[in-house]
């Protein structure tokens, strides 16, 4: 496990040799490549996106690391690898609903909930609870970045949207276990399954981010849902002065809180790019203390979420000539948490 003590921890004194690394990979699914990672890194997790029934690869891994395979379509691959990876020994964990890994520093987690005919509030309550329960009890109870996957996201049950019926579930147990507001993704998948993956520390490193031209999504008006989402724009994690990273949360074309563009796919993908060009820019991040000057250059590991197959080619073309050409990108078929919105994109910046 990671050598270095609680108190070197809490007092913020581990050195730049010292401190874990953590690695995220994202690349088209190859069983040798994972392999090969898997020789050279202690993997945290893998997360397999594709609408095949075929998963042999991660039962290959072994059935105590934490894998996920979210039913989601790629545009351009058959399926796609996220790989979570640390230089530190790990620890691996598990529940009924739940599976976890540790480097003594950093927690990924990953919770599978077959529906069952359940209301999706109870499961998304009944997520959070026991994912609260876990992190307190492990002692990573600093969240940095939350991915949730819910079926059918923009159906209607009981005369309610789903996605709105998940975050009331979400939101009652961020009531009761702390109201915190990490970076969050929260996207439609098929299969009967809400799947949730998350990164947590042990030290509190984080600051969560808001973007000005945005109302806080935890601020949006009732129309929204009983109980808003309970995510930021993004997370800063500073771990010293040589590594950071900032997640960024699933963007979309919302300014204010009111979908902008409807129909216009277009529009649509160049404002949720300006939108992040304004999260990660000096002037915004100097408001939380933080003096880094990000830009769409500095963006890796992209997901980019697209409702319509017939949209693809438009923002494929807007995306390729606005993000970096040697970063990782994956166009996936997804629906998005309004369903007036057709694109969502999110991203990592590591230093």
């Amino acid at each position: 496990m990671f050598n270095v003590s609680k108190e070197e921890i809490s007092k913020g004194t581990i050195s730049n040799e010292e401190f874990p690394k953590v690695n995220v990979h994202l690349i088209p699914a190859d069983l040798i490549r994972l392999k090969e990672i898997q020789k050279k890194e202690n993997i945290l997790g893998v997360i397999k996106f594709s609408d095949l029934n075929e998963h042999e690869d991660l039962k290959i891994l072994g059935e105590d690391l934490p894998t996920m395979n979210i039913k989601m379509k790629p545009f351009m691959e058959n399926a796609f690898y996220e790989i979570w990876t640390s230089d530190q020994p790990i620890n691996y964990g598990n529940n009924e609903i739940l599976k976890f890994a540790c480097d003594g520093y950093h927690h990924f987690l990953t919770v599978n909930i077959k529906e069952q005919n359940r209301d999706l509030r109870e499961i998304g309550r009944l997520a959070y609870d026991s994912i609260f329960e876990i992190l307190k009890r492990n002692n990573y109870s600093n969240i940095s970045r939350v991915w949730n996957h819910i079926p059918n996201i923009n159906e209607f049950s009981d005369a309610k949207e789903r996605y709105t019926k998940f975050c009331h579930g979400r939101a009652e147990s961020f009531e009761v276990n702390g109201n915190i507001y990490p970076a969050a993704t929260g996207i439609g998948c098929r299969g009967d399954s809400l799947c949730i993956y998350m990164l947590s520390t042990v030290q509190n490193i984080q600051k969560y981010i808001e973007n000005p031209n945005q109302t806080p999504a935890y601020k949006y008006p009732p129309k929204y849902g009983i109980k808003s989402p309970s995510f930021a724009r993004a997370t800063y994690t500073n771990y010293n002065s040589l590594i950071s990273r900032l997640y960024i949360s699933g963007t979309a074309s919302i300014l204010g809180s009111d979908t902008v563009h409807v129909g216009n796919v277009g529009k649509q993908c160049e404002t949720t790019l300006e939108n992040i060009r304004v999260l990660i820019s000096s002037s915004n991040l100097s408001n939380y203390g933080i003096k880094e000057n990000f830009t769409l250059d500095n963006i890796d590991c992209i997901k980019v979420y697209i409702k319509n197959n017939e949209d693809f080619e438009v923002i494929k073309d807007i995306c390729s000539n606005a993000f970096s050409k040697n970063r990782s990108i994956a166009y996936l078929k997804a629906d998005v948490c309004r369903n007036d919105l057709l694109v969502e994109i999110e991203g990592i910046v590591q230093k």
